[in-house]
């Protein structure tokens, strides 16, 4: 480009001077004036379109050099295109080598379900053929083998005074069985039950009953009356008989055929005359029933309060039959009103009754004017009564009525899991002796199903030497037994009456445990000790 220019430059000089020599030549001095005015205006012209040239070739430099770097970003992006080209190629070709494998793959998936098909139509084939081979060795084994009937009897007072606790008894040996029937698989228990009606002798014809129906093993009876009773023809026929309250002390024979899962009431007496110490009492009347219990458990009262220096002031019995103790009852209050003499914080009566004849007698005490203001003691043959706490409720309240019942441990898991079991099929809790009923059936149900037989003679041993050992244990415990068939190792629930809302009930006011002699008072229960 600066060649041209020079060339251009250079060839209009020229021509310049050509003119100024002409002009010179012919002599034409205001020409020549002219003529130089117009080539300073020319050179003048040159100047400029020499500077303008100039920035043109500056700007087509830079135009060149941007074209040459845009050229090699172009190379560059050419360069890159190709190599993604050839990874589109080579991901191309991964991809297609993938889809053969996953075809592959799937074409032995369709095999394997297929033979998978055939699998399971060979295992249905065998699941048929076992299940006939099941019903046949069942036909077989049921041709040979049946399950053996063994008759549990239930002696219960249904009607009477004690029937409150029979019939809620019942629901409770009801529940051993089916149970016993839901773990034992050689035999099955059927339970026969008979309505003593709290009678002795009608207690023996029901016991003869059942007896004839082909029971051996009896739960049963209640009452100390009632299995005394009985007692000479269970020993006599090889029956056994096992009470779920029964507690005179006179029955602790060893070696006869009566078992009870209850303490005797020389345990009981103990709690009562501990109960009586940490009450205060200093001196106490007792009325009792006339019969095999009452008698045994008001002479241990007296014998064990002696011992911590309770004064048993009087004690005084009645004949316990219905014809008899709505009369007999008034009179044994009013003689022992009078041995006490006086009222007072240190006095008590002490109830050895059971229903009937106890609201008789509760209603005879609420109207003395000594005996109704004094301390009141009942035992287990009122315990919880329904019928009590309905008709005499309010009397026993504002006595501060306390008693005694033997009873497990409230937070024992078993005695829990019998409670809620129990309360789901009948809609109610349990009460007093139901645990022992049921720990009676099913402790005899489960020797049953341990040496396999219902031989009277075979259970009888095995109770007596898992009562040794301690080995069964249910709602009320380990089920120790003594060397005359009676409950060892016995603890209490401390039972009361208050009101609430002006309607009297029940309250587990205390617990007192025997082997230590320790009564452990309830929060619910303080106002019947201190209030």
């Amino acid at each position: 480009m600066k060649t041209n220019t020079g060339l251009i430059v250079g060839l209009v000089v020229s021509v310049l001077l050509a003119a100024v020599f002409a002009v010179l030549w012919f002599g034409a001095y205001e020409d020549i004036k002219l003529l130089t005015r117009q080539v300073n205006y020319l050179t003048h012209q040159l100047e400029g379109n020499f500077s303008l040239l100039q920035k043109i070739a500056q700007q087509l430099a830079e135009t060149q050099k941007q074209l040459q770097d845009t050229q090699n970003q172009l190379r560059e992006t050419q360069e890159r295109l190709q190599d993604t080209s050839n990874q589109l190629k080579d991901t191309q070709a991964r991809l297609a080598e993938t889809q053969r494998q996953l075809q592959a793959v799937q074409n032995q998936l369709e095999q394997t379900q297929n033979q998978l098909k055939d699998a399971q139509a060979q295992l249905s084939e065998v699941k048929a053929q076992l299940a006939l081979l099941k019903t046949l060795m069942s036909s077989i084994i049921s041709a040979t083998t049946q399950k053996k009937t063994v008759y549990i009897g239930a002696a219960l007072p249904l009607t009477g005074g004690l029937q409150y606790y029979g019939i809620s008894a019942k629901n409770a040996i009801e529940l051993a069985v089916e149970d016993a029937n839901k773990m034992c698989p050689n035999f099955e228990f059927k339970l026969l039950v008979e309505d003593t009606g709290t009678d002795p002798q009608k207690a023996l014809q029901k016991v003869l009953t059942l007896y004839a129906k082909g029971a051996r093993l009896i739960v049963g009876p209640m009452s100390s009356r009632e299995v005394s009773a009985v007692k000479s023809f269970a020993d006599q026929n090889k029956i056994l008989i096992f009470s779920p309250s029964s507690t005179s002390p006179l029955l602790a024979i060893p070696g006869d055929w009566v078992y009870r899962i209850v303490p005797t009431d020389f345990a009981q007496a103990m709690a009562i005359a501990d109960l009586l110490k940490y009450l205060g009492v200093k001196r106490a009347v007792i009325i009792y029933r006339n019969d095999a219990w009452g008698l045994g458990l008001s002479n241990a009262i007296a014998n064990e309060s002696k011992k911590l220096g309770i004064q048993i002031v009087a004690s005084a019995g009645y004949d316990p039959d219905p014809k008899a103790f709505p009369t007999a009852v008034p009179e044994v209050i009013r003689k022992l009103s009078a041995a006490l003499g006086q009222p007072g914080s240190d006095a008590a009566i002490i109830f050895v009754t059971f229903e009937d004849d106890g609201i008789a007698a509760v209603q005879a005490a609420a109207q003395d004017p000594v005996l109704s203001k004094v301390r009141w003691i009942g035992t287990d043959g009122i315990a919880y009564s329904e019928a009590m706490i309905k008709q005499v409720g309010k009397e026993m309240a504002a006595s501060k009525m306390l008693g005694t019942i033997a009873a497990p441990d409230p937070n024992d898991p078993k005695y829990q899991q019998f409670k809620q079991a129990y309360k789901a099929k009948y809609g109610k809790d349990p009460v007093a002796y139901d645990p022992y009923g049921y720990d009676a059936a099913m402790i005899l149900m489960q020797i049953v199903c341990a040496v396999g037989t219902d031989d009277p003679v075979k259970v009888k041993e095995t109770l007596e030497q898992w009562g040794k050992e301690g080995k069964y244990q249910g709602a009320t415990g380990k089920v120790y037994l003594d060397a005359a068939g009676d409950r060892a190792y016995p603890n209490y629930v401390i039972w009361g009456v208050v009101l609430e809302g002006g309607t009297p009930k029940y309250i587990d006011a205390a617990y007192y445990y025997g082997t230590d002699r320790k009564i452990v008072v309830f929060y619910e229960g303080r106002s019947l000790f201190w209030g």
